[in-house]
């Protein structure tokens, strides 16, 4: 092979971009090993083999022994001699001339490029051709520069071959090669533009490793720009591009790699961290580690990524992740300092990251607690810095000087360490009291020590801790909250059997709880009520219930809220005849005291023992929530809400009409969206805990109109069915009438169901496309929690979200009888997740794609039976809409869903069909066991007779013959992968012989229910296909179903017979001639009946495209055939003829004919022959 000689641009040259040879663990080059190749696999020309053979030693000693290929051939005996085979590759090309020695290179790597598979000698000789090319000997640097430069022509020229294993050969040199080169390496503009274009095109490739090499190739010809961030390089724009849509793993880890890093692909990187696969996800994190600073990655994406990869469940993941802030201890910025760490990760916003963070570094002993355990650290910058003995003069000075408070990482780190200290106390105790002899003695020393350690840390005594705590809740700010919160964590690590420690953490209890800060301070917000996160709050409860008794502590705290609404109260009083009253502090204190005493109820034991006294929740209901639900402000609305929500789970009698009725308002009639989700989230607990029945019994029923009047469909008096006629012409008036009155009702006086679906048809339109509002390229890439932001908002603001959830919880919870129509509430939901933004709403996204394959997959019957009944119904209701195709798909991934029904409930059925005992229990098995068997065959009865109503009518053209269509088609896809039972398999009884159930075992009517609805759709499936001949994906699906039904029910399908019978052409046809005659007889019974329904439901406003009109036909062909043709009237009235012959000849009686014999002799032949 002929290659011209390239020179090299001198004057106008390009560097390679100097971000660096890819990381090792992005190198994809195996191991090395001291295996010897084959014979087969050296490259030596046999030629030159038998030439050699046949000449004297003398003269083969003389020949040249170095060539390329010989050379080739010693780099697959191992690494070591790689070095030495460089140096004569050298030599031998310096000799050769470069022309000549690329032409012997070439063809030498032309074997090499036809294996794909990667073994080691391959692998071998192409790490030494990637090493000899980046290799410049000193004096021929220009000389090396031509010949790299040739090579990489020749492999980019081979880069576009059909032979894939070419490809990736070429692809993977190029990129050992561009990756080998030093960083002052040098080459042409020309060879640059070819290799970002031709790798660029290889990185679209077929073929994954194809495009995994390719993108190492490119990972040094990145252009960052005049910003050095790579926002407009047209390779990292591709990098970040087919990252998100890559299959392949390897492809990802190349692309990732590969990847440069900076502001502008920071947050690619960071979103790898939740890759599917664990090696792409340790790659993420390993290149985070290995080239991004930690000063250079903002404090939400340092959080995101710790707490994602400290909680993942890879052990090569989470150890990439520590190895990585274990290198972000050692940088420069925090020089081994935890605080300084804790604070590049904002402790307080996020405080349970950076607690993880710091007791990963202590578990793996980067950070040594017993180091910070002395006593000289813990005066100087610990836990008795606030209360050391000094002398008079420096407590004058200091009490000039104000005493320095406890950041919150401080305060965190602290923490940490004592709950270290003291874990480590109770283990080593564990530890010394199972060990014996010398062991016991040197566990205990350690214990003694690890316990003097925690003394030391902690202050001298547990009165100076909680004058700490109150040190720093008194700085009325989020930060010295946020350290009195943390401080008292600490005393879950002291005795509170003294008695001087619980008195004192009583009086601190009783002091904070009642307090609400200053009111003329702006910036405190050392409650929840000014602007706090409520975590003190809880902190006191919680503190509260370790003080006192078990109900004890409930008085306190709710002593605590009266004590609130008391001050309120007396303020009033006082002005009652001021102008000036303080609002303000009305609202606070209100929403402080219902705050508080929701915590309480929200960490309470909802066992019956613990439940609250019937007295105790109605002097709640006088004190807090009736003020509360009448206030002005939205905000105590909204919490007093929230504690009668949380009352009614744990008071006793709490249940009452003035409870529903006030959760019913609030959610249909406060002109406050949060106050509506709180009354909406209330009631969906209430109606898990006590069912929407005792709800809906107790909401307020609506007042009927007068003149309106009221028709029983039970009254068959003789007297009254002329009334009853006349009243049956007005029903589409009074049915009219009653959705008009129904729409005027108040969502309150409606039933929980129809309330709930009235809001969430009020927000969407179910199946409704939505439209992409959001441009990508207005988001903001260093907010990595505003999904999180965004969910958060919605769940207190989108009452169409909450209703979705009650109405999800509730199908799970109590199944098929939990709804009048449980059809139209799966319906709805199923409409709402296509019908809803995942970027404008996360949370209903989330919700409804965990709800529905949790329904379908559930192994209570009556759960699923929910599905399986809503299955039609959606299909038309997403009929008048775009995309019912992907409707069809989703219902058909559902149904396909395995289950755990037949292995549990069969069993029961039949153990309530051997003993009679337990009468009612047995009746509700057995009506949700036939719900489960004969769910299916009613749906697939439903879906054929409805395939036969559409064909009734032709389709049509235009728009609306496409959606008829494309209807249709969605229909025959779901029936042909809907599970149907197997009639063969269910048994009516156990086998006497104690044999194993290979099938299920159902009651008798179940099984002649199901054999009869999978016979009625046989037929309307049967008669569809007649009608349907030009539809041939339709019509494919639907004999896929038929055909399931014929081996469910144990009849052989004609092509099963026809398969059976191919011998002789006659005996095939009347074989199927047979097998349908007997498939008529058989099901000729359900014909006229599923032809009745089918009528009668192409009639029906319940079909889509029930009003469609037939094809339209001029008046002259309708004249022409009123008027036939003569052929035809000729051909007519020969048919009329012949058959008005046929008849008179039939009714003609016939002669008396004595038969005669016939004699023959062929028949005397075989007479004589059977009489011998």
């Amino acid at each position: 092979m002929t290659v011209e000689k390239t020179t090299k641009k001198k004057t106008s040259s390009k560097k390679t971009k100097t971000t660096g040879t890819p990381p090792s663990f992005v190198a994809e080059e195996e191991k090395d090993d001291a295996k010897t190749p084959t014979k087969e696999q050296h490259f030596l020309p046999e030629e030159e083999e038998q030439q050699q053979q046949m000449m004297p030693s003398s003269v083969v000693k003389k020949l040249p022994q170095i060539t390329v290929a010989r050379l080739l051939n010693e780099t697959q005996l191992g690494v070591a001699m790689h070095k030495r085979i460089v140096r004569q590759m050298t030599e031998l090309r310096h000799v050769s001339g470069n022309e000549k020695f690329l032409q012997d290179v070439c063809t030498c790597l032309l074997h090499v490029l036809l294996e794909y598979k990667r073994d080691l000698h391959t692998e071998r000789v192409i790490r030494f051709i990637i090493a000899f090319t980046s290799h410049r000997e000193p004096g021929h640097e220009e000389e090396a520069d031509e010949f790299c430069e040739s090579l990489i022509r020749f492999l980019l020229n081979v880069t576009a071959a059909k032979d894939r294993a070419v490809r990736f050969r070429a692809c993977q040199m190029v990129a050992g090669i561009l990756n080998a080169l030093g960083p002052d390496a040098e080459i042409s503009d020309d060879l640059y533009d070819q290799m970002e274009e031709t790798m660029l095109e290889r990185l679209r490739d077929n073929t994954p490793a194809v495009r995994a090499q390719a993108a190492r190739a490119l990972s040094r010809l990145q252009d960052g720009g005049e910003d050095a961030d790579f926002s407009n390089s047209e390779i990292t724009t591709a990098f970040i591009e087919l990252i998100g849509g890559e299959k392949n793993k390897d492809a990802r880890k190349a692309i990732l790699g590969a990847l440069a890093i900076s502001d502008h692909t920071i947050s690619v990187v960071v979103e790898r961290t939740r890759d599917i696969s664990e090696e792409v996800r340790r790659i993420a994190f390993l290149a985070l580690a290995a080239k991004v600073p930690v000063e250079s990655v903002s404090i939400e994406h340092r959080a995101l990524v710790l707490r994602r990869g400290l909680n993942d469940r890879s052990i090569s993941v989470r150890s990439a992740c520590v190895d990585m802030l274990k290198k972000w201890m050692s940088s420069s910025v925090c020089e081994n300092d935890p605080i300084k760490l804790l604070k590049l990760l904002d402790a307080e916003s996020h405080p349970n990251v950076s607690e993880m963070a710091l007791k990963t570094l202590i578990e793996t002993k980067t950070v040594k607690a017993m180091a910070y355990a002395t006593k000289e650290k813990s005066e100087t910058s610990g836990l008795r810095r606030f209360f050391l003995k000094k002398s008079e003069e420096e407590e004058e000075e200091e009490k000039v000087s104000v005493v320095e408070l406890f950041s919150p990482e401080e305060a965190l780190f602290w923490r940490v360490i004592v709950e270290a200290l003291a874990n480590q106390t109770s283990s080593s105790g564990k530890d010394t009291s199972l060990a014996v002899g010398q062991a016991r003695a040197v566990l205990q020393a350690e214990t003694e020590e690890v316990e003097d350690a925690l003394d030391q840390c902690l202050p001298e005594s547990s009165m100076d801790l909680l004058r700490a705590i109150s040190m720093h809740a008194d700085g009325k700010t989020t930060s010295s909250v946020f350290a009195a919160r943390q401080l008292m964590m600490t005393l879950n690590c002291s005795d509170m059997n003294d008695g001087a420690l619980r008195r004192g953490a009583a009086t601190l209890v009783y002091e904070r709880l009642r307090s609400i800060g200053d009111l003329n301070d702006e910036n405190d917000v050392s409650c929840y009520a000014r602007g706090g996160d409520g975590e003190w709050e809880k902190q006191l409860i919680d503190l509260a219930k370790r003080v006192h008794d078990d109900n004890e502590h409930v008085a306190v705290v709710l002593g605590a809220c009266d004590s609130l609404r008391g001050t309120v109260t007396d303020e009033e009083n006082n002005n009652k005849n001021d102008d000036d009253v303080n609002d303000d502090t009305n609202v606070y204190a209100e929403t402080q005291a219902l705050f508080i005493a929701s915590s309480l109820f929200e960490t309470a034991n909802n066992s019956s023992s613990s439940k609250l006294p019937a007295h105790a929740t109605e002097a709640v209901m006088q004190s807090l929530v009736r003020p509360a639900v009448a206030h002005a402000s939205a905000g105590v609305r909204r919490e007093g809400i929230k504690l009668l929500g949380l009352l009614l789970m744990c008071g006793t009698n709490a249940l009452t009409e003035e409870t529903v009725q006030i959760l019913r308002t609030a959610a249909d009639v406060d002109p406050s969206e949060p106050v509506k989700c709180m009354a909406l989230r209330a009631l969906g607990d209430a109606a898990m805990l006590y069912g929407p029945k005792a709800l809906d019994a107790r909401r307020d029923m609506p007042v009927p109109k007068k003149g309106i009047h009221v028709r029983f469909d039970d009254d068959d008096d003789d007297d009254e069915r002329e009334e009853d006629e006349k009243e049956k012409e007005n029903n589409d008036d009074a049915d009219a009438d009653a959705d008009g009155e129904e729409n005027e009702t108040a969502g309150y006086q409606l039933t929980l169901e129809k309330q709930l679906l009235r809001i969430i048809e009020s927000a969407c339109e179910p199946f409704e496309n939505p439209k992409d509002k959001t441009d990508l390229e207005e988001l903001d890439a260093e907010n990595i929690d505003a999904m999180n932001e965004a969910a958060f908002t919605e769940s207190e603001n989108s009452a169409q979200t909450i209703a979705c959830e009650t109405l999800a919880k509730l199908a799970l919870r109590r199944g098929y009888y939990a709804f009048e129509q449980p059809s139209l509430v799966i319906s709805t939901l199923l409409g709402a997740i296509f019908a809803c933004n995942a970027q404008e709403t996360p949370r209903l996204a989330q919700c409804l794609a965990v709800f529905f394959p949790a329904i379908a997959s559930a192994p209570d019957a009556k759960v699923r039976a929910c599905l399986i009944d809503a299955v039609l119904p959606s299909l038309r209701m997403a009929s008048q809409k775009k995309g019912v195709a992907k409707v069809a798909a989703f219902l058909t991934s559902l149904l396909e869903l395995e289950t755990g029904i037949s292995s549990s409930s069969n069993h029961k059925e039949g153990g309530d069909e051997a003993s009679n005992s337990d009468t009612d229990k047995n009746k509700n098995l057995d009506g949700v066991i036939e719900r489960s068997d004969a769910g299916e065959a009613e749906l697939v009865r439903s879906l054929s007779i409805e395939i036969l109503a559409l064909n009734a009518k032709p389709f049509g053209t235009g728009v609306a013959g496409a959606q008829v269509k494309a209807y249709h088609a969605a229909i025959s896809r779901v029936l042909s992968r809907v599970p149907i039972p197997d009639v063969k398999s269910m048994l009516t009884s156990q086998p006497n012989d104690g044999s194993a159930v290979n099938g299920s075992i159902v009651s008798e009517e179940t099984k002649q229910r199901v054999t009869l609805q999978l016979s009625e759709a046989f037929v309307a499936m049967k008669m569809a296909t007649k009608k349907c001949p030009k539809e041939k994906i339709a019509l494919k699906d639907i004999n896929i179903a038929k055909d399931r039904i014929h081996d469910s029910l144990g009849v052989s399908s004609s092509s099963s017979s026809n398969s059976n019978n191919i011998n002789n052409d006659n005996e095939e046809g009347e074989d199927e001639v047979e097998t349908l005659f007997n498939e008529d007889l058989q099901f000729a019974e359900y014909a006229e009946g599923v032809e009745k329904y089918a009528s009668e439901l192409s009639q029906s406003e319940d079909l889509p495209f029930y009003d469609r009109k037939g094809p339209k036909v001029s008046k002259l062909k309708e004249k022409v055939m009123a008027a036939p043709a003569r052929e035809r009237s000729k051909r007519a009235a020969a048919q009329v003829a012949s058959e008005k012959w046929v008849e008179d000849d039939l009714n003609v009686p016939l002669a008396k004919v004595t038969p005669q014999p016939t004699r023959s002799s062929r028949r005397r032949e075989a007479l004589q022959e059977f009489n011998e």
